[in-house]
Parts: structure tokens; C-alpha cells; sequence
């Protein structure tokens, strides 16, 4: 999305998709700046670590899809705070811990996936 004001612009993204590629290494933080995300879709690839906390601020983001990675750790209690939230899917990384009885507060939520 480009908006312009008094010939300034700037971009909003809301989308980022990557599925069944080759991205590895790390999971940004960076990518929490990114207020207007509602879908962040990285599945199918080779991304190791953990989640960062600071995804929890994406508070427009309706889908959150990592499955098929080797993501490690546990699932951040800042994710529990996105209340706008559809569909978590995290299935099939090395995860560990439990899931927190927070996920209660994600009433939109219709598709959740973490094995």
C-alpha cells in the first residue's frame, strides 16, 4: 500500500509469504516494526530459533503460519496478546513447554495448529 502526504510516501505492508523455500537462519525481531502486518506466512522452510517475544505488538496480524521449520523454545506469552488473531499454525518445529492457558484470550481465533 503507498500513501502519500504533502509528497512524503511511505509503505504499509501487510503481507509477508514465504512457503516451501530454502530461508534459514533466524527469525527477525525487525519485523515487529511492521504495525500494519496481518499476515505473516514463513512455512515450509529451514528458520531455527526462537520466536521473538516482540511479535506480540503485531496486534493487526490474523494469521501466524511457521509450520515446518526448526523453530525452538517456548511459545512466547507475547503472542497470547494478539487478540486479532485467526489461524496459529506451528506445527512441526522442536518447540517446548506447554501452552499457556493465556491462549484463552485469542476469541477470534478458528485454526490452531502446534505439534
Amino acid at each position: 500500500t503507498t500513501n502519500s502526504n504533502n509528497s512524503n510516501y511511505y509503505y504499509s505492508i501487510d503481507q509477508i509469504e514465504f512457503e516451501d523455500n530454502n530461508l534459514s537462519g533466524t527469525l527477525l525481531p525487525e519485523l515487529s516494526t511492521l504495525k500494519q502486518l496481518k499476515f505473516l506466512i514463513l512455512e515450509k522452510g529451514h528458520l531455527s530459533g526462537s520466536i521473538p517475544p516482540s511479535y506480540g505488538s503485531l496486534s493487526n496480524l490474523r494469521v501466524l503460519d511457521m509450520d515446518y521449520n526448526k523453530l525452538t523454545g517456548a511459545i512466547p506469552n507475547e503472542l497470547y496478546n494478539l487478540v486479532e488473531l485467526r489461524e496459529l499454525d506451528l506445527n512441526d518445529n522442536r518447540f517446548s513447554g506447554t501452552i499457556s492457558e493465556r491462549i484463552g484470550r485469542l476469541t477470534e481465533l478458528v485454526y490452531l495448529q502446534v505439534e
